[in-house]
């Protein structure tokens, strides 16, 4: 998989589709790949508390998020999938692999 790449090609564009519970463990995978050599540009979202209270009160519509979802799903070149507790439950998480799975379809 990401072994067989030569230094130079070591830049990944991904987006990491994850509940956002977990959203440390979303940084730990990306140090991890970044102590093994890769350049990584992470595009999946992480909500700041601002934002998650804004989405909590209804202040961000499901069309907005989805715009931007859509947006960073195809800027990346991979998508990841980070499995939690919770994760099997999100329905936003069964939506961004929905949406990479039409990306190569």
């Amino acid at each position: 998989m990401l072994d067989n790449m030569s230094s130079k090609s070591k830049r990944r564009h991904i987006f990491i589709s994850h509940h956002h519970a977990d959203d440390s463990e979303v940084g730990n995978l990306t140090s991890l790949l970044s102590r093994g050599g890769y350049d990584i540009r992470n595009s999946s979202v992480r909500m700041k508390p601002a934002n998650q209270r804004r989405f909590e009160q209804g202040m961000v519509s499901d069309e907005t998020i989805r715009r931007l979802l859509r947006m960073k799903i195809s800027w990346a070149g991979k998508i990841v999938v980070l499995i939690g507790k919770e994760t099997h439950s999100r329905p936003w998480v069964n939506w961004e692999i929905e949406q990479a799975h039409s990306k190569i379809h």
